[in-house]
């Protein structure tokens, strides 16, 4: 694609804040178009994917604060946020635990209530967000996940080729860690993994787009700017999120933990996927067990439908929350209902 996708033209600059969690200093962007920042309008929280930043939810999130205040964190180790320590680990309970805190600092600072949110995921995000909504259904409103209703099941005998996966690629990733903050010099004969520096964001671009076909050219140039930052001593560009996202997880993908966590989910759910995305094989089974759900397939899109399709995704939302909204995409159906095609 070279053509600037629809919603591109709406990129306003978002307040920056932070919270704390487990030691952590985290990010959050803060869209507030009345510039109240008080709780009058609905708060809703945009959790972003894997490698990804909040700050990549900026269409979306600009044409979504028209009707509500929004919250876009960058999770631990990713976009602006802090990564985590020597000896530390990205364990997924950890980024419910920062969602969790995420809400209790919103209420302390008088930007929300006692009331409930509505949460938006996207990818990894939106498998966040879901278990979030099974584990406190009570403080979710309305849920949208998008193309996040996990990843495929790990059929058995694969526990020690996941465990040798994980020793071997934690090991190399802090071997790369270690090196962003190593300076620029390197010794004749060091043969340890250098850390992943670019010649600039043009370079950064080009790996965007090779690992998503859809992306387009300048949105492609527009997200290496926010998801890179100069290499220590100036030589060079690296990606802001850890490398030891990259590692292989220690623990595999449990299906049965999931699908108690779905079917606790009581907030009217959207679940959204792109026609040329990554549907799990099961992907029925797994709407089945949320109650109250309607699923919605974008045409034309790939698996970041927030940056081939902003705008769409976003009315797509906006009708979703609003309760005055008409039904239409938003319409809800009974677990077990087909989904549609979004026209």
């Amino acid at each position: 694609m070279s053509a600037l996708p629809d919603g591109f033209d709406v990129l306003r600059s978002p307040v920056q804040r932070t919270w704390r969690s487990a030691g952590l200093t985290l990010r959050y962007r803060l869209y507030d178009h009345d510039g109240s920042a008080v709780p009058a309008r609905p708060l809703v929280i945009l959790h972003h994917g894997w490698l990804d930043q909040g700050a990549s939810w900026g269409p979306v999130a600009d044409r979504l604060a028209r009707d509500f205040r929004v919250v876009v964190p960058d999770a631990r180790g990713h976009g602006d946020s802090d990564w985590v320590g020597p000896g530390g680990a990205y364990w997924f309970p950890d980024y419910l635990l920062d969602l969790h805190n995420l809400v209790l600092a919103l209420r302390a600072d008088g930007l929300m209530g006692a009331e409930s949110i509505d949460l938006i995921g996207h990818s990894m995000g939106g498998s966040v967000a879901a278990y979030f909504a099974g584990t406190f259904p009570e403080d979710v409103r309305r849920l949208v996940l998008i193309e996040g209703l996990g990843p495929p099941s790990e059929g058995p005998g694969l526990v020690a080729a996941r465990l040798h996966g994980f020793v071997s690629t934690t090991r190399a990733a802090w071997v790369k860690r270690d090196r962003v903050h190593a300076t620029k010099d390197r010794a004749d004969g060091d043969d340890a993994a250098p850390a992943d520096v670019m010649a600039g964001q043009g370079d950064a671009a080009r790996r965007l787009m090779q690992a998503d076909r859809l992306l387009a050219a300048p949105v492609a140039l527009w997200l290496a700017g926010l998801a890179t930052r100069p290499a220590p001593g100036g030589n060079g560009w690296i990606w802001k999120s850890d490398p030891l996202h990259k590692a292989r997880s220690g623990m595999p993908f449990v299906i049965d933990h999931a699908r108690e966590l779905w079917s606790r989910i009581a907030a009217p759910t959207l679940v959204i996927d792109a026609e040329r995305g990554f549907p799990a094989p099961d992907r029925a089974e797994r709407l089945a067990l949320i109650r109250d759900h309607r699923a919605v397939t974008l045409p034309h899109v790939g698996h970041n439908v927030h940056l081939h399709d902003p705008a769409r995704l976003a009315a797509l939302i906006s009708a979703h929350l609003l309760p005055m909204a008409p039904l239409g995409d938003a319409e809800r159906t009974k677990p077990g209902a087909g989904g549609d095609s979004a026209p």
